[in-house]
């Protein structure tokens, strides 16, 4: 693993990628890590109430909450990084930025539990694979049950065309 993309969202699922990523990395020296926060872009009805600066402001500071977690992480293990934030389609977004810094793989992890949560994230990696040649490797986040925390539960999702 030479140049990873990590797409991050919510805290749990940046931390098991970024776990992921740093178990997996052999060179830590060699290994570029790119960490991407994707935001929807606001609707025009919305956008026309609020100045630019107060969006972009916000949209900082969310991209700093999801990046906190991996960061932490990825610092502890030794890998260096770049923080990346974009506004647009996430999939086409993602499959953009992976080609962009010529990431070799592209980890991603769910939002969170529940039925709509997971259909959601199925539909997006499905559209993430269908933009790019890059692998795509899903991280499932530890789970916690009856108090105890499990070890890391992740699995490779063999997506091809």
């Amino acid at each position: 693993m030479q140049s990873v993309l990590i797409v991050v969202d919510a805290a749990a699922q940046a931390e098991a990628a970024a776990r992921y990523v740093a178990a997996e990395a052999r060179d830590p020296g060699g290994c570029r890590v790119h960490l991407l926060n994707v935001q929807a872009p606001l609707g025009a009805y919305i956008a026309r109430f609020l100045d630019r600066e107060t969006v972009r402001r916000f949209r900082s500071e969310e991209a700093q909450r999801a990046f906190a977690p991996a960061q932490r992480i990825l610092g502890q293990a030794g890998l260096p990084f770049e923080t990346l934030a974009r506004v647009g389609d996430e999939a086409a977004v993602v499959a953009r930025t992976a080609a962009a810094v010529r990431a070799e793989e592209i980890v991603m992890g769910p939002d969170g539990p529940g039925l709509v949560t997971r259909t959601l994230f199925q539909w997006l990696v499905g559209r993430v694979v269908r933009r790019t040649d890059v692998p795509v490797t899903i991280v499932q986040p530890p789970r916690t049950a009856a108090g105890s925390r499990h070890a890391l539960d992740h699995w490779r999702a063999a997506l091809s065309r």
